[in-house]
């Protein structure tokens, strides 16, 4: 029993760490512009590979959804994009538990976020960089 036990959390360290690498290299995490409110926060992914997208929207338990790049860019060889999000307090607590593994860079963003959000819904009148 121990050994399953062992197993399942393997498995698991292994989903976070994968997710992680997509975050870092794929994600965007998104502060609310002025006129959403501060529990608008999100993190977005957008990418042409919608096996990696459904695999993501699966993990977080939401909907992706495609973007025809043709028809929106009138470029008719470019390939779809396909796009999967959280938002809130989701995202939060996921931009938490990420925040020790991403670089520099993306730790600055996520800390922004952070800091700045509220869970009420006020206006996201804190711009502070």
């Amino acid at each position: 029993a121990s050994c399953i036990i062992v197993l399942e959390v393997l498995m698991r360290l292994d989903k976070f760490s994968w997710l992680v690498g997509v975050l870092e290299s794929e994600a965007y995490f998104q502060f609310p512009s002025p006129s959403q409110p501060r529990s608008a926060s999100r993190i977005v992914i957008k990418m042409t590979h919608k096996d990696i997208i459904d695999r993501i929207a699966k993990m977080w338990g939401t909907k992706p959804y495609q973007v025809k790049m043709s028809q929106y860019t009138g470029h008719p060889n470019w390939k779809d994009q396909f796009r999967v999000e959280l938002t809130g307090a989701r995202a939060i607590k996921l931009m938490q538990e990420i925040y020790p593994h991403m670089g520099k860079r993306r730790q600055r963003a996520i800390k922004r976020i952070i800091d700045n959000y509220d869970a009420t819904g006020s206006p996201s009148i804190s711009r502070t960089r």
